[in-house]
């Protein structure tokens, strides 16, 4: 897949997100911070054991069943900018799309949720056999990119909860071009939860209570 194809396929993808976003009834955005290492696939690797710092700005859609068959779950969109100290193939860009899904709480309050991202991800300096051997981990410009993570949700106010999470990463191309070893980072998530629009749950409630009373 060459890189103008892959960005296509990122771009269409989100773009689908984004427009089966508009059916949510609730809109979040989340400004985080991460923090973490890369864990070396192997113990010959162990050079590539180095601190990360990333930002990361995520767009969600509350999805709930008018019918009440599924429980309501969070999707949308997130870019990240990933800085790697000497990273073995550069800093990490990516573009994914986001599953967040209850665990716990309620989904209005505090809450526990596990995450899942898929999308694609770009490194500045794949492996170049005129200026390396040592990377054998990126082989190429664009890369898959997956993500499980657990995020904890705490309300400070109306609009805005705290964010506290812990995530695995791992990139590789799917080895369309080698080598392709890939890379795997754990990090920790701190930030923010901004609602523009926050249904207040106690109105839930209420609504709920309401609608009973005409059945």
């Amino acid at each position: 897949m060459s890189v103008k194809r892959g960005l296509l396929f990122t771009i269409l993808v989100c773009l689908t997100f984004v427009g089966g976003g508009v059916l949510g009834q609730t809109i979040a955005h989340q400004a985080t911070l991460t923090g973490g290492n890369v864990i070396p696939n192997k113990k010959e690797y162990a050079y590539i054991k180095k601190p990360t710092f990333g930002v990361e700005w995520t767009t969600l859609w509350l999805q709930e069943d008018p019918l009440g068959v599924r429980k309501p779950y969070w999707f949308g969109v997130r870019g990240s900018y990933t800085y790697i100290v000497e990273g073995i193939a550069g800093d990490r860009y990516a573009l994914d799309g986001v599953l967040q899904n209850l665990l716990c709480g309620s989904m209005y309050g505090a809450n526990l949720r596990y995450e899942l991202a898929a999308g694609f991800s770009a490194y500045p300096k794949p492996y170049s056999r005129t200026q390396d051997t040592l990377n054998e981990m990126i082989g190429s410009y664009l890369n898959c990119f997956i993500e499980l993570g657990f995020l904890g949700f705490l309300p400070l106010n109306e609009r805005c909860d705290g964010v506290l999470g812990l995530k695995f990463v791992h990139s590789s191309n799917g080895y369309i071009k080698k080598p392709n070893q890939g890379l795997n980072y754990a990090q920790a998530t701190l930030g923010l939860q901004l609602h523009p629009s926050r249904v207040n749950e106690s109105f839930l409630i209420d609504k709920a209570r309401i609608d009973s009373s005409f059945v």
